[in-house]
């Protein structure tokens, strides 16, 4: 099997070449959803190999994605080992030139992947801005073997709800390369052509809570999850898609996802598919299958085939949800849009105002009208016909669907905010449990002109709640100040004197070779609040201090430190790490 790349995909690779060769930053391509992210990828590992002589693994999150990408790869380098690390494949590669993985598998199995030039992430969407997560604990993991390596992302919404751009300098991507207008992959038949239309059983979201960003889950679960509003929304569906054969339901919770697919059975006659994260795998593979096939009209779901999720035969997409994030909105309604023979358009039934919310998906200032942390800026950049429901332009004075004219619009007095308001008390500590710790040198990364700041000593516990079983940790970071001056180095003396008796030192490199000789007492419990996007520990449960360890470096405060650094000016231990001087790239 041989495949052709397209134009924007052979300039977003070219574009993503310059770029890498040219910038120390780490880029991200941004193509919409059905536009062929797969192939690029695929080619991107075949020039790191056959150009460069280059090693790359790819990361996924879904093992569907793998598949997905393993086939395109393997079609591109037919005399090229590939291999695929995944326990959902029951495939646990590790040494081939090009390696596939999923994160969930192998994000805690950095020292088994060996030499790596180049790390390609796909929805790199999901890497969290933060500090937090999978990803970044596999790639803080691989540093400690491989001190050299690039990293490049792959998305079709580059931002976050919580955190807003995924591009940013202090964020681990920093430069968007390259950029396919979904417009123009629309009007050049890459793409399918959509018609968007606000439902007449539309739920009003304004009582519904938000946090962090997003809608409140159970607040949604129940607005959405009235069987009136049930009732309404699904005889609408079912009127308007009789002419349509493959209806893709995004639902707010698992038990509105399953109570949708009944009523729509009730009303038709047929049976509606319903996939949700619990759902059988034989039971999901045969309805996906069944769906992608024609056989089956309606398939109701809950945040399962947001990413992933390839059936090109679908030609109408129902919302029946809200979201802030105009990334998850980008995601569903992009499930329709790639191109097959048996339809003309996509229709994109919205019951959550989220056309209003963000816009148009083939607008040009898509997304642009809400921030980051989902706040509204502004006028929606779009309106709803009342005689149709399609959605139009904020400035149209008459819909191009059905020519109604729209009255005069009215100025708005400026609003006042509600002076007798209180201020929101902060959360409550959250309580975790430390499974593990690590130490490192943390290297301040972006200093003012004629700043002199130190580096500190940042120490990574990674938390499970209690009374939460099979939990993956997560990171908590705090920064420990030991050379310092001051009151951050007074508070660093604090920390010291909790956590060992070995005499305290402003150096970082012998500080960090303590803590793995064992002379630091590693916390039960740690006590966390947030401060911003920060975590702050406002308190930890610290057993007994050791009272024995052996100092790896046997020269006291004297000790200058290893010999291997990574880039990132934090330690390696040299026995272990790979230096990649000839990085190609």
């Amino acid at each position: 099997m041989t495949y052709s790349p397209r134009w924007y995909q052979t300039e977003a690779a070219e574009a993503f070449w310059q770029f890498l060769c040219a910038d120390k930053r780490n880029p991200v391509i941004v193509l919409p959803t059905g536009s062929g992210k797969s192939l690029l990828l695929a080619m991107l590992a075949h020039r790191a190999v056959t150009e460069f002589e280059g090693r790359v693994l790819i990361l996924q999150h879904r093992k569907e994605l793998i598949e997905q990408n393993a086939e395109k790869v393997r079609a591109l380098l037919p005399d090229v080992p590939v291999g695929i690390y995944s326990a959902g494949l029951n495939s646990r590669d590790t040494d081939e030139p090009v390696l596939l993985a999923g994160i969930q598998s192998i994000y805690n199995k950095a020292h088994l992947i060996g030499m790596r030039h180049l790390i390609l992430i796909d929805e790199v969407h999901l890497v969290p801005t933060d500090g937090q997560g999978m990803y970044l604990t596999f790639l803080e993991d691989l540093k400690k073997y491989v001190t050299k390596f690039r990293i490049g992302g792959m998305t079709a919404t580059p931002f976050r709800t919580d955190s807003g751009p995924l591009c940013a300098p202090d964020n681990i991507f920093q430069k968007i390369c390259y950029t396919a207008p979904v417009k123009k992959l629309i009007d050049e038949g890459y793409l399918c052509s959509v018609t968007t239309k606000a439902g007449d059983a539309t739920v009003d979201t304004s009582k519904i809570g938000v946090r962090a960003g997003e809608f409140i889950q159970h607040e949604m679960d129940q607005v959405f999850g009235d069987e009136a509003k049930i009732d309404l929304a699904c005889r609408e569906i079912v009127a308007r898609t009789k002419d349509r054969h493959s209806v893709l339901v995004f639902c707010s919770g698992v038990s509105h996802a399953r109570r949708v697919a009944m009523k729509l059975t009730e009303l038709t006659g047929d049976v509606a598919g319903v996939v949700v994260g619990d759902t059988e795998q034989l039971v999901r593979y045969a309805s996906l299958l069944e769906f992608r096939e024609m056989g089956m009209k309606y398939l109701c779901n809950c945040d399962v085939l947001t990413t992933g999720f390839d059936a090109p035969v679908i030609d109408c997409i129902a919302v029946l949800r809200a979201t802030m994030s105009p990334g998850l909105y980008c995601q569903m309604v992009g499930r329709g849009l790639r191109v097959h023979a048996s339809k003309q358009n996509c229709l994109i039934l919205d019951f959550g105002e989220n056309i209003q919310r963000h816009g148009a998906i083939d607008a040009v200032d898509y997304g642009r009208g809400t921030k980051g942390h989902g706040e509204t800026t502004g006028e929606a950049p779009v309106k709803s016909c009342p005689n149709c429901k399609s959605e139009v332009a904020i400035a149209a004075v008459e819909c191009p669907d059905c020519h109604f004219l729209f009255p005069p619009r009215e100025l708005k007095h400026q609003v006042r905010p509600d002076e007798s308001s209180t201020p929101i008390q902060g959360d409550a500590p959250i309580v975790y449990n430390v499974e593990s710790w690590s130490a490192w040198r943390h290297v301040k990364k972006k200093k003012k002109e004629g700043e002199e700041s130190p580096d500190s000593l940042r120490i990574d516990y990674f938390c499970t709640l209690p009374n939460v079983p099979g939990m993956r940790p997560q990171k908590v970071s705090a920064w420990i100040c030991i050379a310092h001056c001051g009151f951050a180095g007074t508070k660093a003396e604090a920390w010291w004197q909790q956590h060992t008796r070995a005499p305290f030192t402003d150096n970082i490199d012998h500080a960090i070779s303590l803590f793995h000789a064992g002379a630091f007492a590693m916390p039960t419990q740690i006590e966390v609040v947030k401060e911003g996007p920060f975590d702050k520990i406002v308190k930890e449960t610290i057993p007994e201090l050791p009272t024995e360890w052996v100092d790896a470096s046997g020269m006291g405060d004297a000790f200058e430190g290893p010999t291997t650094t990574n880039e990132w000016g934090e330690p390696v231990p040299s026995a272990m790490a790979v230096d990649y001087e000839d990085v190609p790239f």
